[in-house]
């Protein structure tokens, strides 16, 4: 039978017995590609899930002239199901590094655009031609893992902290600051072998002494006021009388 195509937001539920036809035999394909790279070590829901795909021989199966339009329906849930839960084998790493090689690479040259020493951590991933080297990708995914992971921190305290130092000082407020810190943080955790979570509460000791520090810096005394005195404008002329041993001016009493 033939295939018919299917819409790429379109639910399995909805799809004709052509189009699960042509979903399956996709779908398969990518799949198989996903098993052969596994790792030896790949986790058990991945697993799980492959074997409820595979037949004896290990191998995926992409036909469904066998199959009931309900078989088909199942079928295509548990390839969905595999294909969605692989983030472990070579052809999930060199998909999804493919996806996001753009959004990588502008951040490596955006951080090294900021300056700081703290971010001159990225510029080891350069090339000698000044090209974005690959290798640094999974630290890139380390780092926004970091970052993600202390959005509970930030909603409970961050961003209350952000709002009212930047009611006090527009130019500079505490986002920017917590972005060096977290970048501090980062590239000084690297090899010490610290937790997510230790990382994290380092990185929220430091915000929080860096805020206090620039706040109270950016207190601001009032000047003293140094009041002068003004000249007087006013000269009494002393009218000559005659010879006199020392002349002299004589200036007015302010009153």
């Amino acid at each position: 039978m033939a295939f018919q195509a299917y819409e790429d937001d379109q639910s399995i539920h909805s799809m004709t017995t052509r189009q699960l036809r042509l979903y399956i035999s996709q779908k398969a394909k990518e799949a198989q590609l996903r098993a052969d790279t596994l790792p030896d070590d790949a986790s058990r829901a991945v697993m799980e899930a492959y074997d409820d795909i595979a037949d004896r021989n290990g191998r995926i199966k992409a036909g469904t002239s066998t199959m009931s339009k309900a078989e088909m329906r199942e079928y295509a849930y548990k390839l969905r199901t595999f294909n969605k839960l692989d983030v472990e084998s070579k052809y999930a790493e060199k998909t999804e590094y493919q996806q996001n090689k753009q959004r990588y690479e502008t951040f490596i040259r955006n951080q090294l655009a900021k300056g700081g020493e703290e971010n001159q951590y990225w510029a080891q991933y350069l090339t000698p031609k000044g090209n974005v080297s690959k290798r640094g990708y999974q630290d890139y995914k380390d780092f926004i893992s970091t970052i993600k992971a202390t959005e509970q921190y930030l909603e409970q305290f961050g961003y209350r902290e952000i709002e009212k130092f930047a009611e006090g000082n527009k130019k500079d407020p505490g986002n920017k600051i917590l972005n060096k810190v977290l970048a501090q943080v980062y590239a000084e955790s690297k090899g010490k072998g610290w937790t997510q979570a230790q990382l994290i509460d380092e990185a929220k000791k430091r915000y929080a002494e860096a805020l206090a520090e620039k706040k109270e810096k950016s207190k601001v005394s009032v000047p003293k006021v140094k009041t002068k005195q003004k000249k007087s404008t006013t000269t009494v002329k002393v009218k000559k009388t005659g010879k006199m041993k020392a002349h002299g001016t004589v200036h007015n009493r302010l009153t």
